[in-house]
């Protein structure tokens, strides 16, 4: 792979071990890049906490005696665009990876307000190879599109904060979704996966998420969360992650994206309406039914916030209930949208 040609190549792979020890968990961890190569002189902070520290020449960091919990590690250095990961402390001895993009000195120019951010990457393959000419979709606020150029690097500009969703696809690959909550300048990695050999070529391109079918459900699906009501909620993977072996409805309780959203379904008899990768109907069921490491992200809809239309159509005769809800607050179904990792 040949990353000589993005202006200071690296990604980040983060080793993260975390002693199990009542009194004093640790967070260790080393940052280097594709090739292995240590990436000195980070700087790694601990959202919440004055820690914060610096890795070594071999890349590493420690932070000794950190909080239980979820915990938000932050990255930064010269030359690589933000990157931040959370984990739980104290947690059984795992191997985490976080991939840091470098920042392109044409990103160095780029005027942007407050609130508004560059959200760049780069695409490889399951070789850790390169993929150019793959389409990369963005939904947030707004939406967009681009392509990979002759490196794998994508860039999106002027991106408000808030719940993102990419769409990631090149035939001859499956296609990838990755989402994260936005609230700063982010470098993000995607890998795609190659299609098994001996497809026909009209299977192949279908198989790669180009088919009628993928075209309008991403359709619906930008135009829900676009449309999205103020009370309504995007849950990414990146907060599920740390949460992986809890069931989906234990885990988005936990997060600060869907803490509130789903405050309605903890009382009894309060299930969800759930359609699964927009367009598959389950109807009323239990997110607990689901493993959070299973799911790439979730969209919540309390009653009245699913604007579009678009889960009530595909939900319509699938005999969803109302919520219980006290007070003068609107009684219609909860619909959830979960959407399963690939």
């Amino acid at each position: 792979m040949n990353f000589r040609r993005i202006a200071a190549p690296a990604l980040l792979a983060l080793a993260l071990a975390a002693t199990a020890g009542a009194q004093s968990p640790t967070i260790a961890g080393r940052v280097v890049t594709p090739a292995g190569t240590p990436v000195p002189g980070a700087d790694v902070r601990l959202e919440g906490t004055d820690a914060s520290t610096r890795t070594d020449e071999s890349g590493a960091f420690r932070f000794a005696n950190a909080p239980k919990g979820v915990q938000t590690l932050f990255f930064r250095r010269i030359g690589y665009l933000p990157t931040s990961l959370a984990v739980r402390v104290p947690e059984s001895s795992d191997t985490l990876t976080v991939m840091m993009v470098p920042s392109r000195s044409m990103l160095d120019t780029v005027q942007v307000k407050a609130s508004l951010n560059v959200l760049a990457g780069v695409v490889i393959d399951s070789a850790n190879r390169t993929v150019p000419g793959a389409k990369v979709e963005m939904i947030g606020t707004t939406s967009a599109s681009t392509t990979t150029d002759s490196t794998g690097w994508f860039t999106f500009t002027s991106v408000h904060s808030g719940p993102v969703v990419l769409r990631i696809r090149k035939v001859g690959y499956q296609p990838a979704m990755h989402s994260v909550q936005l609230a700063d300048w982010r470098g993000v990695v995607v890998r795609l996966s190659p299609l098994e050999a001996g497809v026909s070529e009209s299977k192949r391109v279908e198989k790669s998420g180009f088919g009628n079918r993928a075209e309008w459900v991403w359709t619906e699906t930008r135009d829900r969360l676009v449309r999205r009501g103020t009370l309504a909620t995007v849950v990414p993977r990146e907060e599920l992650a740390p949460f992986g072996d809890l069931s989906l409805g234990q885990a988005i309780r936990r997060t600060r994206s869907g803490m509130l959203a789903s405050m309605d379904l903890q009382q009894p008899g309060n299930d969800v309406c759930v359609l699964i990768d927009g367009n598959r109907t389950v109807g009323s069921t239990n997110l607990d039914t689901f493993r959070a490491n299973e799911v790439d992200f979730v969209e919540l809809c309390p009653p009245g916030t699913e604007t579009s239309g678009t889960v009530r159509a595909y939900l319509k005769g699938a005999g969803c209930r109302g919520l219980r809800l006290g007070g003068s607050r609107g009684r219609g179904p909860y619909y959830a949208v979960v959407w399963l990792r690939a």
